[in-house]
């Protein structure tokens, strides 16, 4: 995660509606769209989530937030990644999903 992002996510919770979407919209990545997943569901609801959805080139990431891990490691381990690789990403993705619930 770059230096201001780490700014935006510790002030996130003092942004009304407008600056968050001012403030992702220059800020946006997978780490940010991860954090938002757990620590501001409407907000990722309303905005992150469609954004993910309308994007052409999604990441493991976005497959999971989006809750496709069947699409994620049918689709995208094929081709990037070995069957263990995939397991041993999903895995750590549960790991922190976990953590921060």
């Amino acid at each position: 995660m770059r230096k201001e992002n780490e700014t935006v996510v510790l002030n996130w919770h003092k942004f009304d509606l407008d600056k968050k979407k001012f403030k992702f919209s220059r800020s946006v990545c997978s780490e940010l769209n991860f954090f938002l997943y757990h620590r501001d569901k409407p907000f990722y609801d309303l905005v992150v989530k469609p954004y993910i959805q309308n994007k052409i080139n999604k990441h493991i990431v976005d497959w999971y937030l989006l809750g496709l891990e069947q699409d994620a490691s049918g689709k995208f381990c094929k081709i990037m990644l070995n069957y263990l690789e995939c397991l041993e990403v999903f895995e750590e993705l549960k790991v922190i999903n976990d953590a921060l619930s």
